[in-house]
């Protein structure tokens, strides 16, 4: 009986540990079930979208591919919740994510790049900001 107390103890503590760590390493979600990031992780998964996109421009890959790229960045952006402040700015960063999409779409993939450039020095201006 000693031994059986042990043997369900010891079961008992490893599959409380189990749990505690699966429910410890989940990712955080909204009533919605979207993702939250913390507005400094919300910029630079933005960031990092917006340079696959400068990427597929520098490969010659299709505009209207590139715009998807693109429409995923400012999806993206709409995550960055801070303060109103910042929420002023990204959306004149996002500004430059619309026009480089369209321009994208019709093919002028060098102003495209230009205002990209532009979007990716916005929105790592937002950091100071928040």
């Amino acid at each position: 009986m000693k031994i059986l107390k042990h043997i369900a103890l010891g079961l008992f503590l490893a599959a409380s540990t189990v749990g505690v760590s699966s429910v410890s390493m989940a990712v955080t979600l909204d009533e919605d079930g979207r993702a939250v990031f913390s507005p400094a992780e919300a910029i630079d998964n933005v960031v990092v979208k917006i340079k696959e996109a400068e990427a597929a421009i520098v490969a010659k890959e299709d505009g209207k591919a590139i715009a998807k790229i693109i429409q995923k960045a400012k999806s993206l952006g709409k995550e960055i919740n801070a303060n109103d402040k910042v929420d002023v700015l990204r959306q004149r960063a996002t500004s430059n994510l619309t026009k480089a999409k369209a321009l994208a779409k019709k093919g002028k993939l060098d102003e495209s790049k230009e205002l990209l450039e532009e979007a990716i020095q916005k929105f790592g201006e937002l950091k100071a900001h928040i």
